[in-house]
């Protein structure tokens, strides 16, 4: 069984955190991008819109893994067997 020492646990959670950052601001810049290069929306929507999008930065790496498991566990081996 492998353990891990105080330390090592520090170092690891310290690398996880920057990773953690590092995505989030990559997909916020990548999304922001999208929404900026929007022009149809009302004052209204943009301000909703920012909202939603600082939302999913914050919590896309709760929400994808959850989404694949649930994707996972409720798939059907035979899903995919009669589409064109």
């Amino acid at each position: 069984m492998f353990m891990i020492d105080a330390a090592s646990y520090q170092e690891l959670s310290l690398i996880l955190t920057a990773l953690y950052v590092t995505k989030a601001l990559q997909c916020f810049a990548s999304w922001f991008k999208r929404f900026r290069q929007d022009t149809s929306l009302s004052e209204s929507d943009k301000r909703l819109c920012l909202k939603v999008l600082a939302l999913a930065t914050l919590f896309w790496p709760i929400v994808l893994p959850l989404s694949a498991l649930e994707k996972r566990l409720c798939a059907s081996p035979y899903e995919g067997a009669f589409r064109h």
